[in-house]
């Protein structure tokens, strides 16, 4: 006799005995063992989505909104603009605009998954406008809490301002430039310890030392899981490189390091 397992059980065509469970296949218990390890496999999963969510809100944080004003400069400009309010958590249209903080916050986050970048203040700059060198990069603002009033700027009237103190606006802009393609050459090209090693002479400056910061915040900073960097920080001491007792980075060999960073 041939039972499909996919069947049910049918009293009224099962056996006269009522003790008789012929035809009748009892489903498997799952193993606890099993059940538990499946739990942690998922659970891996989602911590390591929520790391990698947290990488990429860290490095777009570093590219959206980073051109602010003070408070009384280039007012001749700032105080002819459009205002416009937005209540709290009401997504604020930027396309092809750029707009000034003037009271309140935003928050800017993944537009794609909502998950949070940055907060930006006062004075902040942000908007979709290429040609004045600033781009959403897939995120969206958002009003704070106690909502916003931003000064809005349209494609002419933002080349009025450029036209205004070009030389203010081309340091700026041509420095944040060339963080981007030395970024960009880094992480198509480098490994994890060129990376590793720019910034540790970036945080030493003149020194020979770098405390209060951990290796996973050194990681965020480049892009790279703690693990990445615990290795790479392994190799370095090995060769003689770095020592990372005392809970701080001592640089043992800056020649080296400024060879392995390609600087």
């Amino acid at each position: 006799m041939i039972i499909d397992e996919n069947a049910l059980y049918n009293p009224q065509t099962a056996p006269g005995d009522n003790h008789s469970q012929v035809g009748v296949i009892e489903p498997r218990a799952e193993s606890p063992l099993l059940r538990t390890s499946r739990t942690a496999r998922s659970q891996r999963r989602q911590s390591e989505a929520e790391r990698k969510k947290r990488l990429h809100a860290l490095l777009l944080a570093r590219q959206v909104g980073y051109l602010e004003v003070e408070p009384f400069d280039h007012r001749h400009i700032f105080d002819s603009l459009p205002r416009r309010s937005f209540v709290p958590n009401e997504v604020i249209p930027c396309d092809g605009l750029l707009c000034v903080i003037e009271r309140g916050s935003i928050q800017l986050r993944r537009a794609r998954d909502e998950y949070p970048v940055k907060e930006l203040r006062g004075g902040a700059v942000f908007g979709e406008m290429p040609s004045m060198g600033q781009t959403m990069s897939v995120t969206e603002a958002i009003a704070g809490t106690r909502g916003v009033t931003l000064a809005i700027m349209s494609a002419e009237q933002a080349a009025q301002w450029a036209a205004s103190d070009p030389l203010w606006l081309l340091k700026i802009i041509g420095r944040r430039l060339t963080e981007r393609e030395t970024d960009l050459y880094r992480v198509e090209f480098q490994p994890a310890e060129s990376r590793l090693a720019a910034l540790m002479l970036k945080l030493a400056g003149g020194g020979g030392e770098i405390k209060l910061h951990t290796q996973k915040a050194m990681g965020e900073m480049i892009g790279l899981h703690r693990e990445v960097v615990t290795l790479a920080f392994q190799r370095m001491r090995d060769h003689g490189v770095i020592d990372t007792r005392r809970r701080k980075i001592t640089i043992l060999n800056k020649d080296a390091l400024r060879e392995m960073s390609e600087l």
